[in-house]
């Protein structure tokens, strides 16, 4: 009875993504059933994605070293071995268990199994910056890996929107890479070489032949998708989709809403919800996750995760009310505690952000100050220019608003 009701905890916490709960239950229960390969696989999986990549090595090692032949399905548990040791760096968390987000991740979930049933699925993952997109699906992303998907990631920039096709025309050559690609149609692949051309002199089109390449166009893609998914499914992460180009937008929705059977699922996380051309050209043929600020408990959770010998309740309080549910302030501000000690943790460059409307700032000014803060002391305006994509009164009107904040 017992053991049947810490393995039930234990999907319980992996299905939460309670990473901490389920290797701690996952410990006791491998003392109670040593011999239960399916205890050591969960267990192995959340110490993966705790950050613990070397622990779940050994705790596999020591299983299968143990293990007799034929009393468990081996295989299985070196396969698993194998998608660990091969797992990217991305695994670790940046800023501790996720808090606050299980619908979210039971939504995504959900998507994945339809994924892998050979429906193509679309998920917008929308929020102010800061809110943990960007951590929920790159968690998700490794949940893929090791639930036999194949990753693509795409992080978009502002240039993205004057180019059309600027998605699929920067993925095409890792698709063509993937095992499964040499089953697309070899008389479609002239229509996607039309995405990689560099050729600027080409003469504009009547609508009728625009209209027609399009299709030609979609038809390719959806025969090379379809074909690279056949072997195994795709998880497609869209990092800043507010920036995607209108082509790429219709590209997306034709392939999520057509007839293709494609095992795929595409996540975007979009930043911004006013006026955004995703979110009107997806919206009927997709799942979107409004993510929002964390809820005081989780607040508290993360915190507490962050400085587990804090004992400060008036800083804890403090960090709560400034950071109001943004899991990307409380990071920051818990991070900043540990370097400087409690009494002094907020210096004035990071206490002057927090204080700061900085996640009210438009786009334009919040890509010119990160712009800033990634040059450091290399920041001139012509390199800010070529990073931005700004200039003239565009650019100006950013730098006024960032000193007008203090920033």
């Amino acid at each position: 009875l017992i053991r049947n009701t810490l393995s039930s905890d234990l999907r319980q916490y992996c299905s939460e993504c309670a990473w901490d709960s389920a290797i701690a239950t996952g410990r006791v229960l491998r003392q109670l059933d040593p011999a239960s390969s399916a205890t050591v696989s969960a267990l192995a999986q959340a110490l993966l994605f705790a950050g613990h990549k070397a622990d779940a090595l050994i705790e596999l090692d020591s299983f299968i070293a143990d293990a007799v032949e034929g009393t468990v399905d081996l295989g299985s548990l070196r396969r698993l071995q194998a998608k660990i040791a091969k797992s990217p760096p991305s695994v670790v968390p940046i800023s501790g268990t996720l808090q606050g987000r299980q619908a979210a991740w039971e939504t995504l979930s959900q998507l994945w199994s339809r994924t892998t049933q050979g429906e193509a699925q679309l998920c917008l993952v929308v929020g102010p910056p800061g809110i943990g997109k960007t951590r929920l699906s790159t968690d998700f992303r490794n949940y893929a890996i090791m639930n036999g998907g194949r990753t693509l990631v795409y992080e978009c920039d502002k240039c993205d929107q004057e180019r059309p096709h600027s998605l699929f025309a920067q993925l095409l050559p890792h698709l063509w890479a993937m095992k499964g690609s040499i089953g697309a149609s070899p008389d479609l692949r002239e229509h996607l070489d039309l995405l990689l051309s560099e050729d600027a002199s080409v003469t504009p089109l009547e609508p009728a032949s625009a209209e027609a390449i399009r299709r030609n166009i979609q038809l390719a893609l959806s025969d090379l998708i379809e074909a690279v998914t056949s072997e195994r499914p795709l998880y497609l992460l869209i990092d800043d989709a507010q920036f995607l180009d209108s082509a790429s937008c219709a590209a997306l929705r034709d392939l999520v809403g057509g007839q293709a059977k494609a095992s795929l699922l595409v996540v975007c996380n979009h930043r911004s919800v006013n006026g955004a051309r995703l979110l009107q050209t997806l919206s009927k043929t997709s799942t979107i996750i409004w993510l929002t600020p964390l809820s005081v408990p989780d607040s508290i959770a993360l915190l507490t995760e962050l400085l587990p010998h804090s004992r400060d309740g008036d800083f804890t309080q403090w960090c709560i009310g400034e950071a109001a549910g943004n899991p990307y302030y409380l990071t920051v501000l818990a991070r900043s505690a540990n370097k400087k000690g409690i009494q002094h943790a907020v210096p004035f460059d990071i206490g002057n952000l927090a204080s700061s409307s900085y996640l009210s700032l438009d786009s334009d000014s919040r890509t010119v100050l990160e712009s800033c803060l990634f040059l450091g002391r290399f920041a001139s305006l012509p390199r800010v220019q070529a990073i931005t994509c700004l200039t003239g009164q565009a650019l100006l009107v950013s730098l006024r608003q960032l000193e007008d904040e203090g920033l």
